[in-house]
């Protein structure tokens, strides 16, 4: 995602940010756990390009938006304009969810 100087405002609470004001850039990744599910090739190699001809079919059917929901599943960007007072909330909120995780009991 490319950043757009031009727009300044913050995705929060609306305000404007002026040029002579800070503006936090807020990037959240998310992304799947890089464990990779292969189809098992003990029945022989005729089973698995099999599998693997299905899958690609089954892939060739997606719509785009399927297409994206299944990109989304594996990676996703986020980026977010904030200002100096949504920023510090946003801050506060996430020390306020870390320090009450340690405090509870596996």
């Amino acid at each position: 995602m490319a950043y757009d100087d031009t727009d300044r405002t913050c995705e929060e609470c609306g305000r404007w940010i002026e040029r002579n004001e800070l503006l936090f850039r807020v990037r959240l990744e998310i992304f799947a756990e890089p464990t990779i599910h292969l189809p098992d090739p003990a029945p022989g190699k005729e089973r698995l390009a099999a599998d693997w001809n299905a899958l690609i079919a089954r892939m060739e059917r997606m719509s785009d938006e399927q297409v994206q929901e299944a990109a989304d599943q594996v990676h996703e960007l986020l980026e977010y304009n904030l200002c100096r007072e949504c920023r510090r909330e946003l801050h506060r909120r996430i020390r306020l969810r870390r320090d009450l995780s340690r405090d509870v009991e596996p």
